[in-house]
């Protein structure tokens, strides 16, 4: 009888959990929501690792008003490095949604490789400002499975692509960071 209680108690247990996940995934399907939450994992990862003094939230650039999420100020010669926490997850969620077609994947796929390199373009637009930042800048990858995607089954184009080209730093999702060009 005892085990039939606990069995029983893991079941509301398991049931509890099953519930939260469900409403952590209605929370971070909106785009807007996902993007908050980006930003407060960027803050809580920045402000664990550095001294108040290297960094500033929201900072926007007086030259052309654009706003980071977060700029790093380095010393010099590397200077203020601009972080940016969102990152365009719709496609990437279509490309593993169950019921799919291959037809409806594999333009889930084609997108989502235009989605990464468009975003990259747009951070190396706004955020490498010469004279004002360092001449990369950084786009926070996250979760780790949309880092993994990239770099396993699109290195060829995508974020390597266009981050090799512009300068654009990928973060690892532990905290580490890759340089497009080795540096």
């Amino acid at each position: 009888m005892e085990r039939l209680a606990t069995i029983d108690e893991a079941q509301k247990k398991l049931d509890g959990l099953t519930t939260n996940v469900v409403s952590l995934q209605e929370l971070l399907g909106d785009k807007r929501s996902r993007g908050a939450f980006g930003e407060v994992q960027l803050e809580n990862l920045v402000r664990n690792l550095l001294p108040e003094i290297a960094y500033e939230f929201q900072y926007t650039f007086k030259s052309n008003g654009a706003r980071a999420d977060c700029v790093l100020k380095l010393p010099e010669p590397t200077g203020m490095v601009a972080v940016d926490s969102k990152f365009p997850m719709e496609n990437y969620h279509r490309m593993f949604e169950p019921g799919v077609s291959e037809a409806d994947r594999a333009v889930a796929q084609r997108q989502f490789r235009a989605d990464v390199k468009k975003h990259v373009e747009d951070i190396a637009s706004k955020y490498i400002i010469p004279g004002e930042t360092s001449d990369g800048a950084s786009c926070s990858c996250r979760p780790e499975a949309v880092f993994a995607e990239i770099h396993a089954y699109h290195p060829e184009r995508g974020f390597r692509h266009a981050a090799a080209r512009l300068d654009c730093l990928a973060d690892h999702p532990d905290g580490g960071a890759e340089t497009p060009r080795g540096r």
